[in-house]
């Protein structure tokens, strides 16, 4: 088993260590694909033009992944890309999605649209207001039209190649986030017609459904809060005090009222991971803000829906964000403690999820990366009690360096119901930029398809913060019973709870084709890793300390994160299934092979599984089952935990 000082020892050393230069990892990238040349489909000319896009470390301080984007004529062909594992200056591992012979797929060099006629047809297809477009390029030679007066961010214009049907038609690329918040858009436009060719929301709208009236909802507001002891500590979060920072939240491990009251937690920060506090952002010593805004979240109220600065409830010189809730009254009557728990939870997911590899290298989101990689100024806005919408959550991910913003609605009822309460509805929304950011490099923004699996994964993020000791994998888990007013026992808004227990969730591989996309499918792969992390905490047992335990829970936090940064753009269950077994052998040399290999199989993505049988994750209908462990022989991984030289244990090819 890792050792908790070896876990340490990885994130000090990565801390302290020069990631690779760009000479350097461009001559390693080259000497690959002068070998592959020789050996594989590829004519000269597809692998002529191609930049490192991201290098993102490893937990394991040998190990780097590279991201490299495809191009053609100076142009980049989107999702075509190659991930490298890349292990004391050596390709261990890879993700082929170049395309082959791209000179006889191209369909045009020239585009006869110009890009302010593609942001129009943007405008056009949305029902949006016709902005105003005054344009100039950046240095990437991207088009940036400022001040549109319909966009929160500025239109962002480019060209790429789109795939479509073994073609690859020169499209323009628009991102466009709407003033309301609601969407951004980010649309392929094909250069010669103007036909849409892919839409894509930025903004992950959750569909969290409508409350249900159920008899135990009163139970839910009963009670004033005061000062009380959470249920459950929670250890280590600190190697040292800082400044006295306090909230009065529903802490980790609390999911909700449901499950508890609240207490006040006092230095809260982890100081791996916010070495300054939560309300620095200039890297000195000393809080630059004493409301919930710093380097990692700024929280505060849109009740008027406008996506503008709204308050922030102010803890003074000391920090003290202790302020009265009292459910039976009215959300609006307790803005202050919403905030606070939604900056705190805000705050936890970061520092958590910084100890097992989103960190600012990675693509995290933070204002200052205090000299450690990555791209600054993209801390969250956090907005509480948001009039925008009701019923619902949503979490927008621009690529790093670009700020994403949290919307948190309020819930229909008598009386209504605060989400900024849901603990694991808050998990869930961030969870969705930990995914976004990881699979495909920071730089990617390459979740798609209808087999993609981010629901699941922000499903399991929350699960993973709210486990508590005396919890069974049998126990049946929902996710926002709290917010759909539904009470203890409710069933959430899956279709089923989350179980190891077959006969509550039953769900496999094969059912998929039945689910709603993304939603549904997303459920059916929260069902494996959730039923992965029980199998790792029977092996390793239970840790209560979620950021530098050893139990078989930190273990699956670890594999988990860290397969994300080995699935391929536009994933499928098997890709996610792999990249997780690769976490295993880069990680812990295998010791969990058998384990993640029976896991899956008994959910139908075994060894013969396939997610490409006809449309690749374009579809999610036209997978093929498999109930075989790849444990103990055949496949490309076995209970060895050795990795295979070139021609590497894995690779998934292109569609084209």
């Amino acid at each position: 088993m890792m050792k908790k000082t070896y876990l340490m020892a990885c994130l000090l050393i990565f801390m302290g260590q020069t990631l690779f230069s760009q000479q350097q990892m461009n001559s390693i990238v080259q000497s690959y694909f002068d070998v592959i040349a020789g050996e594989s489909n590829f004519k000269q000319a597809d692998l002529a033009q191609w930049k490192v896009t991201d290098v993102v470390p490893s937990l394991n301080p040998d190990i780097q992944h590279v991201y490299i984007q495809q191009y053609h004529n100076n142009i980049p062909i989107q999702y075509a890309t190659y991930k490298l594992t890349v292990k004391n200056n050596e390709v261990t591992w890879r993700i082929n999605q170049f395309v082959a012979d791209v000179a006889s797929k191209i369909n045009s060099s020239s585009a006869s649209l110009s890009p302010e006629n593609a942001v129009l047809k943007v405008v056009s297809n949305h029902g949006l207001d016709r902005p105003v477009l005054r344009g100039s390029r950046d240095a990437e030679g991207t088009l940036v039209y400022k001040d549109s007066g319909i966009s929160l961010e500025d239109i962002k214009v480019k060209q790429i190649y789109h795939i479509e049907n073994n073609t690859l038609l020169l499209a323009w690329n628009v991102s466009l986030y709407q003033k309301d918040g609601q969407h951004w858009w980010n649309e392929n436009i094909d250069a010669s017609t103007g036909r849409v060719l892919r839409t894509d929301d930025w903004v992950i709208t959750c569909n969290w459904g409508e409350p249900h009236d159920e008899k135990d909802h009163l139970s839910l507001n009963t009670h004033t809060e005061t000062h009380v002891e959470t249920p459950v500590a929670i250890e280590g979060p600190m190697e040292m005090s800082m400044a006295g920072e306090s909230y009065n939240v529903y802490a980790m491990p609390l999911a909700s009222p449901l499950d508890g009251a609240r207490s006040v937690v006092n230095d809260p920060q982890n100081l791996t991971a916010s070495p300054f506090g939560w309300h620095d952002t200039n890297g000195s010593n000393g809080a630059e803000f004493t409301i919930t805004r710093g380097n990692n979240v700024w929280a505060q109220d849109d009740q008027n829906g406008n996506n503008g600065t709204g308050s922030s409830p102010n803890g003074g010189a000391g920090l003290d964000f202790n302020f009265p809730i009292n459910l039976n009254n009215q959300p609006s009557t307790y803005l202050d403690a919403a905030t606070t728990n939604l900056f705190y939870w805000n705050n936890i997911m970061h520092d958590v999820f910084y100890q097992y590899g989103f960190n600012e290298a990675s693509g995290n989101f933070q204002e200052n990366n205090y000299g450690n990689g990555g791209v600054g100024s993209d801390s969250v806005n956090a907005d509480c009690q948001d009039g925008s919408g009701l019923n619902n959550a949503n979490f927008s991910t621009p690529t790093d360096g670009g700020n994403p913003r949290m919307q948190m609605f309020l819930w229909s009822g008598n009386p209504q119901i605060d989400g900024d309460l849901d603990n694991v509805i808050i998990a869930h929304e961030y969870g969705h930029g930990i995914s976004i950011r990881l699979v495909g490099g920071p730089g990617t923004n390459g979740l798609g398809g209808s087999e993609q699996m981010g629901e699941g994964w922000s499903d399991w993020f929350g699960l993973m913060l709210t486990m508590q000791p005396g919890d069974a994998g049998t126990d049946a888990v929902a996710v926002g019973n709290y917010a759909l007013g539904q009470g203890t026992n409710g069933g959430g808004i899956r279709p089923t709870p989350y179980s190891t227990d077959t006969s509550v969730n039953g769900t496999t591989y094969g059912d998929i084709g039945g689910l709603a996309v993304p939603h549904g499918v997303g459920y059916a792969w929260g069902t494996i890793i959730w039923d992965l992390t029980w199998a790792l905490v029977d092996d390793q047992g239970f840790d209560t300390d979620f950021y530098n335990g050893t139990g078989g829970n930190n273990v699956a936090l670890a594999l988990i994160t860290e397969g994300l940064k080995n699935t391929a753009n536009n994933p499928g269950f098997v890709s996610g299934r792999d990249g997780i077994l690769q976490a295993d052998q880069d990680l812990y040399g295998g010791q969990y092979n058998c384990i993640i290999w029976d896991v899956f199989a008994a959910r139908g993505v075994g060894l013969g599984a396939n997610e490409n049988t006809n449309g690749g994750t374009n579809s999610n209908n036209d997978q093929s089952v498999s109930f075989t462990s790849g444990c103990g022989g055949g496949g490309s991984d076995d209970c060895s935990g050795t990795v295979d030289s070139f021609p590497y244990s894995e690779s998934f090819e292109s569609n084209l």
